[in-house]
């Protein structure tokens, strides 16, 4: 099987025909734009009035929507700005220097999901597992390990708050979601939506659940994402700086 670079430079002027949507496809797509996704602010979490006000605005959010963008949350902007362009450079690598087909904790591949979609999807996704909030650094790709590695250590931290005040809003002890280490696994997922000659015909990743129990997802200033609420698509314009966190 050949093998298709979606690198932004490899020249492609025409997309192949395995990305291409059928025209009605885009239809399901069209966005609701009265409606907004909630946004919580955690400045002032150390405050037990502030927190308590925290605590019930995530329990609306996940009672209503099941996703909200996230504010305040102490990961520094360039922790995550150095992320995102590390994963970038790694992305725009030729091929060949992508292949971690033989890692079982790391894997770069596309398309997971055309076997029950109409066309393939215009990205590239670098997976990697983190077993028990332990980072092989040794596995992750050389030009983005130090950037990749730094950003973790912060997301397990901010993991820690939300299973605390997702604790809370269910009316249990603080401690509880960790207790029973619901969390305890973490999946790092990078999705790489390269350039696209035609993208009237294309969609970068198609309509899914995540499927984990809570996602921690940072946008780039590309946009694109759209969440389903009351049967409508809802864009979520990038915050600078914020997180989308989605329940299961």
């Amino acid at each position: 099987m050949e093998v298709i670079n979606l690198n932004e430079n490899s020249g492609l002027l025409k997309i192949p025909r395995i990305f291409i949507q059928p025209p009605e496809f885009f239809t399901k797509y069209s966005s609701n734009s009265n409606t907004t996704v909630p946004v919580i602010d955690l400045k002032g979490l150390d405050s037990d009035d502030r927190r308590r006000a925290i605590v019930d605005e995530l329990r609306r959010a996940f009672e209503t929507w099941g996703v909200f963008q996230l504010i305040n949350h102490g990961i520094p902007t360039d922790i995550i700005d150095g992320m995102l362009e590390g994963l970038k450079s790694f992305h725009e690598q030729p091929p060949e220097v992508k292949n971690y087909g033989n890692s079982q904790l790391l894997d770069f591949s596309t398309n997971a999901k055309l076997k029950r979609s109409t066309a393939a999807g215009w990205r590239d996704y670098l997976s990697y597992m983190c077993l028990d909030e332990q980072v092989e650094e040794e596995v992750l790709p050389q030009i983005c390990r130090k950037t990749l590695s730094e950003y973790m250590v912060y997301m397990f931290q901010l993991k820690d708050t939300l299973s605390e005040l997702l604790s809370e809003a269910l009316g249990l002890s603080r401690d509880y979601l960790a207790k029973i280490e619901c969390m305890k696994t973490g999946f790092f997922v990078s999705n790489y939506y390269p350039a696209c000659p035609e993208p009237d015909l294309a969609l970068g990743a198609h309509d899914h659940t995540d499927a984990f129990f809570l996602t921690i997802l940072a946008q780039d200033d590309v946009g694109g994402l759209q969440v389903l609420h009351d049967n409508h698509w809802v864009d979520v314009p990038n915050i600078q700086g914020s997180f989308v966190v989605n329940l299961y």
